[in-house]
């Protein structure tokens, strides 16, 4: 079973850090507030290549591509306002390959999605909890692994680079927590009894 724990470090939040996005010929996507999922493709056309309804609640969604043209994850509300998330196919784009409701509560959840390990965590704004899913667009399946309750309240949080992660202690996942105080890093461990590389932990990279 998946083990997530917290680093012993903590590292201290500096103001006024910023980021840029990598730029590739990627599509783009995009939930305005009438409910329509779009891609659009620079390399085509300035208008959507395809559409449709993602969430049918109009509050705020969020989207991340699974390292291929054809798989994405998206959050948001259904019509009761609950919680949910789905996996989409660009290729039969008319209606979601898997689809799980969660809670009610009011914050949008953020998808940070490792597309080399099929892991997806959720991430709420003013929350205590990350939950850790499974993606596998093969089957198809949006299937739990874990929940990890929080020391603090989170305000961000991001994934760790796959070439940062302590292999030989079986860690497959690293989130970011951003707090009121702190960055603190929480480690998701497989347990296994040898301190060695498990190759099939690591597959070849997207």
């Amino acid at each position: 079973m998946l083990q997530p724990r917290p680093h012993a470090s903590k590292h201290r939040r500096r103001r006024g850090l910023t980021a840029a996005p990598h730029v590739t010929s990627h599509p783009r996507q995009s939930v305005p507030s009438d409910k329509q999922l779009r891609i659009f493709d620079p390399r085509t056309k300035p208008r959507a290549s395809q559409s449709t309804q993602a969430h049918e609640n109009s509050r705020d969604s969020r989207l991340a591509w699974m390292g291929t043209w054809e798989h994405l994850v998206s959050t948001g509300f259904n019509q009761m306002r609950e919680r949910e998330v789905k996996l989409w196919d660009t290729r039969f784009f008319s209606s979601a390959l898997a689809s799980l409701t969660l809670d009610t509560s009011l914050g949008c959840l953020m998808p940070l999605l490792d597309p080399d390990s099929g892991l997806l965590v959720l991430a709420g704004k003013g929350e205590r909890q990350l939950y850790c899913y499974e993606v596998v667009p093969q089957q198809p399946a949006l299937s739990p692994v874990t929940q990890c309750v929080l020391e603090s309240v989170l305000r961000g949080a991001a994934l760790v680079p796959r070439q940062a992660l302590a292999v030989m202690s079986c860690e497959v996942l690293r989130v970011l927590q951003l707090s009121d105080t702190a960055i603190v890093p929480i480690g998701y461990h497989v347990p296994r009894k040898a301190v060695e590389f498990h190759e099939d932990l690591f597959p070849d990279t997207a």
